[in-house]
């Protein structure tokens, strides 16, 4: 490390330090976590926290609070928050009913039930049940749900209960709770709250292992639904674990239920390595959905990284025996990369134009072409038009495409206002 990075480090570090100083004097010794508080300080101390305009110093002061809170002075908490329940934010909402479940769910379960806040009471008895069933207390939260006569109200609490039950690492009984759910006909966003509760409690592999052992490929409604969403929901944290089921209920021919489960693992993959997931793809059941996949990832990573994309074009080609497997599919990319290349290098991209083999895509990107290499030489522009020997009616199109890209590179803005015309021209290069 150089001294001049060694010098900015420690001036981060003291910065930071004093920021830090500067944090715990503003907050004061009434926000200290180990002060025991009755219900009056607790509601002033809660009531002068809200005040404070700052989201971040607002929820960092009432956390402390909340640290402290008991059976005690609970009630002075609620009236402090009372005076603002129109107003709450969610972030602030979820710090005192959390605080307030652990040691008595019941009672913060009525706190919420009471808000006059449509908006708030839903989101506070959403939080209430999944840290009810997160902290372990399933059966005191079940027991609440099975109480409530309102189907409106049942569906308000459903998701979270199952998502706090698999919180709460009892991945099997949740499970069997969701399916319970499902067969009586009851709110189907448990499925839901049951995968986001498993993936952060065992992991995207365990989870996506444990819904395979199931065998969805030859299970019904419920088992598609669930394996969708835990790949869906999966694949970001673990790829390698999504990918690999995927291929695996794939077989030889992808069965309806798993449509779309192939943009849920592509989409994702394509954003941190766009070459891998359209490899990937090429190896998938040739479909409609894969087509999309490949020239969306495609656009995209001709977008961010062109040298990349025609790099990787260019090793395909070359490589004459797997040209011949891929082939056809892999030509089904080509007006997507040459669109990009059109613009960027119509040298090269000219040299591709008659290779592709649907007519309307062929005249699209011959006359974008032309336009874009008008810029750099009008005349050599011209001359590849000549020789490529088109229909009188496409050369009379080239060639005013070719004066007015000679005339929006000397026109300025009216220029790139015309660039951006033939850019973002939505004829279809299918």
């Amino acid at each position: 490390m150089s001294r001049r990075e060694v010098l900015i480090a420690t001036g981060m570090l003291v910065l930071g330090f004093l920021l830090g100083l500067g944090s715990a004097s503003m907050l004061g010794p009434s926000f200290d976590p180990d002060k025991e508080r009755t219900a009056s300080e607790m509601e002033q101390a809660v009531g002068s926290a809200m005040n404070e305009t700052s989201a971040f110093s607002r929820s960092w002061k009432l956390s402390r609070l909340f640290a402290g809170l008991d059976a005690e002075n609970v009630e002075g908490a609620a009236r402090g928050m009372r005076t603002r329940s129109e107003f709450l934010d969610p972030v602030d909402l979820q710090l005192f009913l959390s605080a307030w479940t652990r040691f008595d769910g019941l009672s913060a379960m009525g706190e919420a039930e009471s808000w006059p806040s449509e908006v708030g009471r839903e989101i506070g008895m959403r939080i209430v049940m999944r840290e009810w069933a997160a902290s372990g207390q399933v059966l005191e939260a079940g027991l609440y749900y099975q109480s409530l006569e309102s189907n409106e109200m049942k569906a308000i609490v459903a998701g979270p209960l199952i998502r706090g039950w698999a919180l709460s690492g009892d991945i099997e009984g949740a499970l069997k709770r969701v399916r319970m759910f499902w067969d009586h006909g009851d709110p189907v966003n448990t499925v839901d709250g049951f995968v986001r509760g498993a993936l952060n409690s065992v992991g995207a592999g365990d989870l996506i292992e444990r819904i395979m052992a199931l065998e969805p490929s030859r299970g019904g409604a419920f088992e598609h639904r669930l394996m969708r969403v835990t790949l869906s929901l999966g694949a970001r944290e673990n790829l390698d674990a999504a990918s690999a089921a995927y291929v695996r209920l794939e077989g030889d021919s992808p069965p309806d239920w798993l449509h779309g489960a192939l943009k849920t693992i592509a989409g994702p993959w394509a954003e941190t390595d766009p070459r891998g997931a359209i490899e990937w793809l090429l190896e998938r059941a040739d479909r409609p959905e894969r087509t999309i996949l490949l020239k969306e990832t495609m656009r995209s990573w001709s977008i961010e990284d062109l040298d990349g994309a025609w790099e990787w074009w260019g090793e395909e080609t070359e490589q004459s025996e797997a040209f011949e497997t891929r082939g056809r599919t892999i030509s089904r990319l080509l007006p997507t990369i040459l669109r990009r290349m059109a613009r960027v290098r119509p040298v090269e991209a000219c040299k591709w134009v008659e290779q592709i083999e649907k007519p309307a895509a062929r005249e699209h990107l011959i006359l974008r072409i032309a336009y874009f290499w008008a810029f750099r030489s009008p005349i050599d522009a011209q001359a590849w038009i000549d020789a490529l020997e088109l229909p009188e009616s496409l050369s009379a199109k080239a060639r005013e495409a070719i004066a007015r890209g000679v005339a929006a590179r000397q026109d300025g803005d009216e220029g790139a206002e015309d660039v951006r015309q033939m850019d973002e021209d939505s004829t279809p290069l299918e």
